[in-house]
């Protein structure tokens, strides 16, 4: 990269003409002449129209400015941000995420990224979205990992991890099965029964917060589908519902990254879908729109990303069955 090259075309280019540019440059007219003819052989094209007065750049001449320019930058920032890692930089990373997806993802990517930052201190707040992406916006927290899209909050912007499928949770006891020989078909606990959309109207359903993604992603799917379910529970604490729904209390949406441990663990849970193929939704990492990023922050995000890609392979997609005979019809 001839910085020499670069400047010597920016500053004819000011001038518009060569004993004025060389003056500047602290150079002689004719070695200035030189190098531009020099420049423009190298590059077969023709960098001035020196056909004019003052001289003007050809159309070549602009894009070559305009290239050298974003070369540069990018030279800079890169330099800026290898100075930063080989100086371990100190300072702090706050990363918002809700609490739930907090247990199941900070031990696969802090560890990770501390390893390459000792000196950056990792601030985590756990909480709902909702209060997570006003912290964002108001500059309380840098990054965000969050289960639904930031559509409540403007200034945002994101970058998807993953998607992963979503299902619905209930125990064998719930009352929509009680009267219905389903034993044979709940002996299948590796794939997700369906159960015609319908059927949930009126049911007992168990509803993460307001402030929570995932009562917007449920709120969403139910107006999609024109369900109107019962809501008989409303609890910030998603592990705690599920281990209630389990009972039969209730049916309540999961993600497959909750409902893998859950199906290993009790005999009695129900894994359903009304949609077939199943629905997914987007796990992403948010940040302020048009602010620029540290090199840190740009780092956590892609262990993040690489986090999200290790963690699916672990989760299995379970296939949707329609072993559920009486319930796969919409109710007369």
């Amino acid at each position: 990269m001839d910085i020499n090259s670069y400047h010597y075309v920016q500053t004819l280019a000011e001038t518009g003409n060569f004993t004025k540019a060389a003056e500047k440059l602290y150079i002689s007219q004719p070695a200035l002449t030189k190098s531009i003819n020099k420049l423009e052989k190298s590059l077969n094209v023709k960098l001035f129209d020196r056909t004019q007065k003052p001289i003007a750049l050809t159309y070549a001449g602009e894009r070559y400015l305009a290239g050298m320019q974003s070369v540069l930058a990018m030279h800079s920032q890169l330099m800026m941000e290898m100075q930063e890692i080989a100086e371990k930089k100190h300072g702090r990373l706050r990363v918002g995420i809700p609490s739930t997806r907090s247990m199941l993802w900070m031990p696969h990517i802090i560890p990770r990224f501390i390893r390459e930052y000792p000196g950056i201190e990792v601030q985590v707040q756990e909480g709902t979205t909702s209060p997570l992406e006003n912290k964002l916006a108001h500059d309380e927290i840098d990054l965000l990992v969050a289960s639904a899209l930031p559509q409540e909050v403007p200034g945002l912007d994101y970058q998807v991890l993953c998607d992963e499928q979503m299902m619905i949770l209930t125990g064998q006891d719930h009352p929509l099965f009680q009267g219905r020989d389903l034993q044979e078909a709940f002996s299948n606990r590796n794939a997700l029964h369906y159960i015609s959309p319908g059927w949930f109207n009126g049911q007992p359903f168990i509803f993460a917060s307001k402030t929570q993604g995932l009562y917007r992603f449920a709120t969403q799917m139910f107006s999609r589908f024109d369900v109107h379910p019962q809501k008989v529970l409303s609890i910030e604490n998603t592990i705690t519902a599920r281990y209630i729904a389990i009972q039969g209390v209730g049916f309540q949406l999961i993600p497959a990254s909750s409902a893998f441990a859950l199906r290993l663990q009790d005999k009695n849970i129900a894994l359903c879908t009304m949609t077939d193929p199943p629905l997914r939704r987007s796990l992403i990492i948010s940040y302020k729109k048009h602010h620029p990023l540290s090199s840190e922050a740009r780092r956590f995000i892609e262990i993040a990303i690489d986090a999200a890609k290790e963690e699916q392979r672990n989760y299995i997609n379970l296939p949707v069955v329609h072993d559920l005979k009486e319930l796969n019809n919409p109710p007369e």
